[in-house]
């Protein structure tokens, strides 16, 4: 009488649990590039919702407001009392925006010069136009650790615009 072995050798078992675990190491991998890209979508939310909370500010009182880089990571919103388009000591701190609370992985790239604090800021008036953007506007770029970017583009007309 022979007896029938049935089931799975050691070296099958072991083939299988290689397998998973190489899928599940991808797995991880994209679903944390996944999470690390929606936090940049994000942040580029905000940001967009803060610049027009700007510009709204300065739509309906008497100043104009605006905003300014400060580093990489901060974003300064003031009210420009002595209406120089500067961000400058005369001037009311509306808000400031650290994009590390939203995404500790972005920072602002690239940010056209004219918009750094210790230079122009960029002013709305109280027609919603931008005093200090020059004829093309100005863009910031949010980059994450992935080397992924998302723009916002301020015009010269006011227009906010997120990718």
């Amino acid at each position: 009488m022979k007896l029938k072995n049935s089931g799975y050798t050691i070296l099958e078992f072991l083939i299988i649990i290689a397998i998973l675990v190489v899928l599940a190491y991808i797995s991880v991998r994209e679903f944390n590039n996944y999470i690390k890209h929606q936090r940049l979508i994000s942040a580029e939310h905000d940001l967009v919702s803060l610049i027009n909370w700007c510009k709204n500010i300065s739509l309906i009182s008497n100043n104009t407001c605006g905003f300014c880089v400060s580093n990489a990571t901060t974003i300064i919103f003031f009210k420009d009392l002595n209406k120089n388009a500067r961000y400058d000591a005369n001037d009311a701190v509306l808000k400031t925006f650290d994009i590390t609370q939203t995404c500790p992985s972005v920072s602002i790239k690239n940010a056209s010069s004219n918009i750094y604090c210790n230079q122009m800021g960029l002013v709305f008036d109280r027609n919603g136009k931008t005093l200090s953007s020059g004829i093309g506007g100005v863009s910031l770029t949010l980059k994450n650790t992935l080397e992924q970017t998302r723009e916002i583009t301020v015009s010269s007309f006011g227009r906010i615009l997120g990718e």
